[in-house]
């Protein structure tokens, strides 16, 4: 028995047949375009549907990919200098005890020829410093505008008045925090 069938339409028709019938393109409003996908009839795609599909999933694994950077350079240390450590002591002007890190800042005299400086220390997540322990427990009213401290930490790499600390002292030698990683 003689097939009278190319050999690209007997391919197609193979690939598109399904388990207990002998030819899905006899179906009414068959098209030709579609592929098969699993067993089920109705998991059956048409070739605009699967271009449509694989457009979406590359703008996701775009955008997931804009994402995983963006945290990843929040997060990362980039911007001070690990392999440096500074010390200073001044006044605290401001504390943000907010996500995604806390933030101490104080006004440290420049001396008598000099302007005062206002630095930044930039601590963990308030969430991290809560339940760190220790003897002393972080919350939002900890430190008060006036409270003197000393600060040391990873300077800023551009040299601005910034840096990641490492430890926070008060004035009465209370060490308030050893890392702030």
């Amino acid at each position: 028995m003689a097939n009278s069938a190319s050999p690209v339409e007997s391919a197609k028709r193979w690939l598109l047949r399904s388990p207990g019938r002998s030819d899905r393109a006899d179906r009414a409003g068959h098209d030709g375009r579609t592929r098969r996908v699993g067993r089920c009839d109705h998991a059956a795609l048409t070739e605009p549907a699967i271009a449509m599909r694989a457009r979406m999933f590359a703008v996701a694994l775009g955008l997931l990919s804009v994402c995983a950077v963006t945290a990843t350079a929040h997060h990362g240390p980039g911007a001070y200098d690990l392999t440096g450590e500074i010390t200073v002591t001044g006044q605290v002007t401001r504390f943000e005890f907010v996500n995604p890190h806390v933030l101490i800042y104080v006004e440290v005299d420049g001396g008598q020829d000099q302007q005062a400086t206002l630095w930044a220390g930039e601590l963990t997540s308030p969430n991290r410093l809560a339940r760190m322990g220790g003897e002393v427990a972080w919350h939002k009213d900890l430190l008060q505008p006036g409270d003197t401290l000393t600060l040391t930490g990873n300077p800023a790499r551009n040299g601005a008045p910034a840096m990641f600390l490492n430890r926070v002292v008060a004035e009465d030698g209370r060490v308030l925090a050893a890392s702030g990683r």
